[in-house]
């Protein structure tokens, strides 16, 4: 038997022909109706007979506390099961009001009302559906899985033609013109059609209501039969549902993936109305880190290591399944690069992956390795010639993303660097979805160019690494010698494009190169262009952020950019006089948009919420030469600091870098 919410892929529901009132056998209860409750007590289940017979039995499913956009909130989960006296009564029309109110006063000091909770999202939001051939199933088709989607695709698969005989729709609503919306309501309803078809006699609800203070829910439902309608109060005004304030947390079952409740993705909301898993997680530890799905906007994006030279790009998601010992599972994964490493040749291979599902499957951390030789499949054995792979999400030093085929054919170095608290992949992919403009657009546009990120430690909060800037761009330059390890390979010419903390790092690295070695000198004088976004050259807004990091290992490092910085001076002076070469173009292109700051929450954490800052001004993001000055040198862009390098496609933007890389990639040095 299946709820209502099922999703549209899956098989679903139970028998549209009404079963009988077996209140006894199908969810046992000592507790009939509604009694009086005057104290701080609640019940969480239900049934309710009236007096015909049939009934309904109410349900709390799940109560788990967390927050929404910062504020106090909690998750419900409320199941129905309608029950009739006849086995040939057809339920035809439901409606189910649940009413949230304060359970005392709940007023503050100089409060004249009391302080309602406010319903902030719910699910099922749009449901339409129609039984099978057979009879004895719903084909259902969630066109809207909540109130406020999460997930750029919302349901199933449309099937044009299919005539629909059932609909249910879910809404916040209000008791009161002037109040927010305290109420949560669905209706589940028959097309009329002859023979009658009905409704299910199964429903689960969800909301998230956010909350000041101890409150109560009141249910009503009204249920309408051939002949008589029924009206039931699971949860009336004199025995309520009680919600106290509690910390965050689960309640009643599990919690979900995250307790920042508007981060609840329509994936995972599917998962929590039916009960079902839509993943089973089993991680490669001994201990499973959670027996919910991981919660994620955008698939995870990892980085796989050590991949077979001969293995195809096809055998990459099974080679995966292998290693961490789930043959048959099926991760999502989507290749999106598969190249060879020159860092290391006789490494193997190196992939960028990304998925929905995998992180379920692993053990907590940021990396993890696996030999080959355990827990392959005996199919595959025969292809490993490495003997270690290693998947990581921190992307942490070089990873190739585009090389043209065959070592020498190629005629540009193209290196990215991310900015501060980003990351070598994600703060180059666009907001909410999957386009990445560095592995989708860069190597079909430039295809005789390598692509490469770089990523290193930069997170603010919770950080324990001392590294200064020097201690970055040391690691940086030593990484680019080698996958430049000769004079063959430093002629070629390299551009670099750099987001904020990055141009930073990169300028000194070139800083180090001129005082370095030859083939550093080599690498230096190879450097075709330079496009800087956002980068703080006279410092970064950091006002918000210094709390965050106080008293951490990576204070020094944020105060290094603060706009009064001595550090950020001193070195641009440097970068001017080491690096003169004018054969090499420096852009740089600067935010017209302001960007939220940091922000502590009620609960704690730290999010980009805040009032809204100009990080990094129009003079601070002009990192240039004292040549490179006017419009052909510093560019605008019409974005935040973050947004400004996540490029959708077709992106106006991205045309315009293109041009200027064309530009560059044309210059004769």
């Amino acid at each position: 038997m299946e709820p209502l919410s099922l999703l549209a892929e899956a098989k679903t529901l139970q028998s549209y022909a009404v079963r009988e009132a077996t209140f006894d056998t199908v969810l046992p209860s000592t507790e009939l109706g509604p009694q009086r409750n005057t104290g701080e007590e609640t019940r969480s289940k239900i049934t309710q007979k009236s007096f015909s017979g049939g009934g309904v039995i109410a349900r709390t499913m799940r109560i788990s506390y967390g927050w929404f956009r910062g504020k106090k909130a909690v998750l419900l989960v409320i199941q129905l099961i309608l029950r009739s006296s006849k086995a040939a009564a057809q339920l035809r029309h439901l409606e189910v009001e649940i009413s949230f109110k304060p359970r005392k006063a709940g007023r503050k000091a100089g409060q004249t009302e009391a302080i309602y909770p406010v319903v902030r999202n719910l699910a099922p939001r749009k449901v339409i559906g129609s039984p099978k051939e057979d009879g004895q199933e719903w084909d259902l088709q969630v066109e809207k899985q909540c109130y406020v989607s999460n997930s750029q695709k919302s349901g199933g698969p449309s099937r044009k033609g299919t005539k629909w005989t059932l609909a249910t729709t879910g809404t916040p609503w209000s008791n009161s013109r002037n109040q927010d919306m305290n109420m949560a309501c669905w209706t589940v309803s028959e097309k009329k059609t002859k023979p009658s078809i009905a409704i299910p006699d199964e429903i689960t609800m969800g909301a998230i209501i956010e909350f000041d203070g101890k409150f109560q829910a009141d249910v009503k439902v009204k249920l309408d039969l051939p002949w008589y309608n029924l009206l039931a109060l699971p949860w009336s005004d004199d025995d309520p549902l009680l919600l106290p304030s509690r910390e965050a947390g689960p309640f009643i079952e599990d919690e979900p993936s995250t307790r920042q409740f508007e981060d609840i993705s329509d994936l995972e909301w599917a998962s929590i109305l039916t009960g079902h898993e839509t993943s089973r997680p089993i991680p490669v530890s001994s201990e499973p880190k959670s027996t919910s799905i991981v919660n994620k906007k955008n698939p995870k994006a990892f980085r796989l290591l050590g991949i077979p030279d001969n293995l195809e790009p096809n055998r990459v998601q099974q080679l995966v399944r292998d290693l961490f010992g789930k043959h048959d599972d099926d991760f999502g994964i989507d290749i999106r690069s598969l190249t060879n490493n020159p860092s290391n040749q006789e490494s193997g291979k190196i992939a960028v992956l990304t998925s929905l599902r995998l992180e379920t499957f692993l053990s907590s951390g940021n990396s993890w390795q696996q030999s080959h030789l355990q827990g392959v499949a005996d199919a595959t054995q025969d292809q490993f010639g490495k003997t270690w792979a290693a998947l990581d999400t921190h992307f942490d030093g070089l990873t190739p993303v585009a090389i043209p085929k065959g070592d020498d054919d190629y005629d540009l170095d193209i290196v990215a660097l991310s900015g501060l608290g980003g990351h070598a992949y994600g703060s180059f992919r666009e907001r909410n979805g999957e386009h990445m403009w560095l592995v989708d657009d860069l190597p079909r546009d430039f295809k005789k160019a390598r692509v490469f990120l770089y990523g290193y430690e930069s997170t603010l909060q919770k950080s324990h690494s001392i590294q200064s800037i020097e201690d970055i761009a040391i690691t940086f330059r030593l990484a680019l010698k080698r996958i430049r390890p000769d004079h063959k390979f430093s002629k070629k010419p390299m551009i670099f494009i750099a987001h904020s903390l990055g141009g930073i790092v990169l300028k000194q690295a070139l800083i180090q190169m001129a005082g370095g070695d030859e083939r550093d000198k080599a690498n230096a004088a190879a450097v075709r262009g330079i496009l800087f976004f956002g980068v703080p050259s006279q410092g970064i807004d950091i006002r918000s952020m210094v709390a965050m990091v106080e008293g951490n290992a990576n204070e020094n490092l944020l105060k290094s950019i603060r706009p009064d910085s001595d550090m950020l001076r001193l070195q641009h002076r440097e970068f001017c006089k080491g690096f003169p070469y004018r054969s090499c173009k420096v852009v740089s292109f600067y935010e017209t948009e302001e960007s939220p700051t940091a922000i502590k929450g009620e609960n704690g954490v730290w999010t980009m919420s805040g009032e809204r800052s100009l990080l990094v001004g129009p003079s601070s993001a002009s990192g240039g030469r004292s040549w490179e000055v006017g419009q052909d040198f510093e560019i605008p862009i019409k974005r935040n600091h973050s947004e400004m390098v996540k490029f959708h496609p077709l992106d106006f933007c991205y045309e315009n870098v293109k041009g200027i890389l064309e530009d560059l990639t044309d210059m004769e040095r």
